[in-house]
């Protein structure tokens, strides 16, 4: 199906009030008590689920990647002028590519990249960081100010703002992986 604008299209990116669009692919699922506003596209099977919020009002547009879940309470907001370069080679306040997994109570905070297949667990905070393919983010982490190569785990509870700290990150194993899986069904 082809996307459609959903909401009002419209405004500034400078001023408030403003009208709100955003663009679904069709077949994605937002749950009535999740709020997405702003200039925010959804990819094809993406769920934002309930008490989450994505809220695109700052500056920048957010891509939410094919299969991509927000899980319930979970928060996607991002600064003025903050951007990051997303795969299609334009600039977002927030890109999460496919299969990206935003986990309950999870704070993600543009500008942040997110590639393809990474995990972001309860109640961690991704905040101006760009992550790799296929990176696990464990629960109860800080990532702030870093990039982390591709398929690096930040271990529960691990505070990561030096590049020094994300460079020395381990690898994701299968115990991981398993994890994340049985948190994504």
């Amino acid at each position: 199906m082809a996307a459609q604008t959903m909401g009002s299209p419209g405004g500034t990116r400078s001023s408030m009030p403003r009208s709100f669009a955003f663009t679904n692919s069709g077949d994605s699922d937002i749950h009535p008590f999740s709020s997405v506003s702003g200039e925010v596209r959804l990819g094809s099977g993406a769920v934002v689920s309930p008490g989450s919020s994505v809220r695109a009002d700052a500056d920048g547009p957010f891509h939410l990647g094919r299969q991509t879940k927000v899980q319930d309470g979970a928060l996607i907001h991002g600064l003025p002028g903050g951007y990051v370069l997303g795969d299609d080679g334009a600039d977002y306040a927030v890109w999460l590519g496919d299969r990206v997994s935003v986990t309950h109570m999870a704070i993600v905070h543009g500008p942040v990249y997110l590639g393809d297949d990474c995990f972001v667990g309860f109640r961690s905070t991704v905040f101006n960081a760009r992550l790799g393919k296929g990176c696990v983010v464990m629960m109860h982490c800080l990532v702030q100010d870093v990039e982390i190569p591709p398929g690096k785990l930040v271990p529960t509870g691990t505070v990561v703002t030096t590049q020094a700290q994300a460079d020395r990150l381990p690898n994701v194993t299968d115990r991981d992986l398993q994890f994340v899986n049985y948190v994504w069904v």
